[in-house]
């Protein structure tokens, strides 16, 4: 119900024969009510006393007309017709509870205050953004975590920066992690973005937290925004709504400002929390049919409402289209492919070689034959550490013949494919491109086969976790490397009932240690064919070994980035940077 006169306006709503309530809107004021079956509204209209049925998922609005308050309803267009047509809620179904939204909040390493501070803040922030939630579609966002996480001071492209959150941080055990950066300042012809998220229940939400020109109550509302996103709001020509375009525009100033939702917003706001209400929900497009084709049609009333926003549009398309959380991959440069492809034919090669050789027979000891050249090869067939130390130096041995530029990336993006025996690289967003690329399913098939089991320190696991986080590592960044591994090891330990195991982490971090080395050392690749030894790059895994369950993750170390985690795992890559290959030389 929404007020459009310029007057205060009265009215009664008529629950029942003995149930009255009388409600009253300030001009331009609009107000939720909640109903699970059709309800009578009476007003006076001039002199004389009206009357009104109301049908749940409907907007009403109060206008003058000859003098006199007349109830109008809002009319939206009709959903297409491949959607369930929109059905009033059955009489009698109980209203449920109010819906919690775990939430994560975080801070990066630019923020100025100590965390005391900084998470008093945010909180009594989030509190306050929930209560204006709860009264206009019966939501809360409850903080169930606090963290830091590390921005990069180089990237000045705010997109590019949301980009870089989504890589760094895992929101479980939230749902929707909001960061708060201090790397920028906000600037006080407020020309930039204040803060942003990719849309409905993107589980990911970056603002500006930092600067002189903006008020306590403009923060607020850009929160509130943000988090409308979330929900499924779109922006509005309303210049009384808190999803206008533009905020800090300084209507906070005024006497009589208060944060909140247009009437349209606010009814998709609600829909979707009657989702939650029902059921886990983590992609709009998983919504309802009745509940999609309302939300349809909000959307297409909305779509022309502000000339070169497309905001309406997108989520129109959203709720049709399945869409995750968007990872950016750096294009591969076509030379490096061919390069890649050349390390992996060699290591196939050796794989072949090594598959037809006599296996060791009990007590004879590992012995080499020396070929014309100088060079040696194994005479019995190799297993376990020493057969991955013989595929890492015939990659490194064909990498040295490429080209320099490309050499070392195709070394360490070669060992992502050929020592991983399980299916993540050839799936996982960051390195499916490289290896449909440089071997075919037939050609995979047949190298594994002769491959055999590589292992370090015994283990395959650790040999695929340090491999791939090499990979990964050349690909896009240390950064993103570190954070899929942690990312894997909590969605293995949250999803699938596994332990979360520290050594699978130290791997990772000696994974990402060795391509620095091969990146910064002079002469790497020549000294990795000549004397490469797994071994030497990753501590011996701790027995037993260091591993806990989802719930004694949560009560030991709260989060991924948590202070607690980031201590435990400074303490990890202080142990693998402490062997012999990483110390200065």
């Amino acid at each position: 119900m929404a007020n459009r006169t310029k007057q205060k306006t009265d009215f009664t709503l008529v629950w029942s024969a003995e149930k009255k309530s009388k409600h009253d809107l300030e001009p331009g004021d609009q107000v939720p009510i909640a109903v699970n079956k059709a309800i009578q509204v009476e007003f006076l209209s001039g002199e004389v006393r009206s009357t009104a049925t109301l049908q749940p998922n409907t907007i009403h609005f109060f206008v003058k007309s000859n003098d006199k308050s007349v109830l109008a309803k809002v009319r939206f267009p009709d959903p297409p017709g491949n959607l369930i047509a929109p059905q009033p809620t059955k009489v009698g179904v109980e209203l449920k509870p109010v819906a919690k939204i775990p939430v994560m909040i975080l801070v990066d390493d630019d923020e100025p205050t100590v965390r005391r501070l900084w998470e008093a803040r945010l909180r009594k922030r989030m509190e306050a953004a929930s209560d204006i939630f709860e009264q206009h579609c019966r939501v809360r966002f409850e903080v169930v975590a606090v963290g830091t996480w590390s921005s990069d001071n180089t990237i000045l492209n705010f997109n590019k920066s949301l980009r870089e959150f989504e890589l760094e941080v895992n929101p479980a055990p939230a749902v929707l992690a909001v960061g708060f950066t201090s790397q920028y300042r906000i600037p006080s012809d407020r020309t930039m973005h204040l803060g942003g998220t990719r849309g409905p229940l993107h589980p990911y939400i970056l603002i500006r937290e930092w600067s002189q020109h903006i008020t306590t109550t403009e923060r607020l509302e850009i929160l509130v925004h943000e988090l409308g996103h979330y929900f499924g709001c779109v922006h509005t020509s309303d210049k009384h709504s808190v999803m206008r375009p533009k905020l800090g525009d300084r209507r906070s100033h005024a006497k009589d400002f208060r944060i909140g939702f247009d009437p349209a917003n606010a009814m998709a706001m609600y829909l979707l929390g009657e989702e939650f209400r029902e059921r886990p929900l983590r992609r709009f497009c998983y919504m309802r049919p009745p509940a999609k084709a309302n939300l349809h049609s909000l959307y297409l009333g909305l779509e022309k409402t502000i000339k070169d926003d497309d905001s309406a549009e997108r989520y129109i398309q959203m709720l049709s289209i399945p869409t995750g959380t968007p990872v950016d991959i750096p294009e591969l440069d076509r030379r490096l492919i061919q390069g890649t492809k050349k390390v992996v034919a060699a290591v196939a090669e050796a794989a072949n070689e090594n598959c037809n050789l006599p296996p060791r027979p009990p007590g004879t000891e590992d012995s080499t034959d020396t070929d014309g050249n100088g060079q040696t090869s194994p005479k019995y067939r190799l297993v376990g550490d020493q057969l991955t130390d013989f595929y890492v130096r015939k990659a490194a041995s064909a990498a040295s013949a490429l080209p320099e530029k490309f050499a070392q990336e195709a070394f360490l993006a070669s060992l992502a494919v050929v020592l991983d025996r399980s299916h993540k690289s050839r799936f996982s967003p960051i390195t499916r491109e490289i290896c449909a690329k440089v071997e075919s399913n037939d050609e995979r098939r047949t190298r594994l086969r002769n491959m055999g089991m590589p292992t370090i320190h015994g283990q395959q696991l650790l040999l695929q976790r340090f491999s791939f986080a090499c990979g990964v590592a050349a690909i896009c960044s240390p950064t993103t490397a570190e954070m899929n591994g942690i990312n894997f090891e909590i969605n293995v330990s949250r999803f699938r009932g596994k332990e979360f195991n520290f050594n699978h982490i130290a791997a990772d971090m000696a994974g990402i240690g060795f391509y620095m080395y091969v990146e910064k050392a002079d002469n790497s690749l020549a000294r990795v064919a000549n004397a490469f030894k797994a071994e030497a790059f990753l501590p011996k895994p701790e027995q037993p070994e260091d591993k806990v369950t989802w719930d004694e993750f949560l009560e030991q170390y709260g989060s991924a980035h948590d202070e607690r985690f980031h201590a435990k795992k400074a303490a990890i890559r202080g142990k693998v940077l402490s062997m012999p290959p990483f110390k200065p030389r």
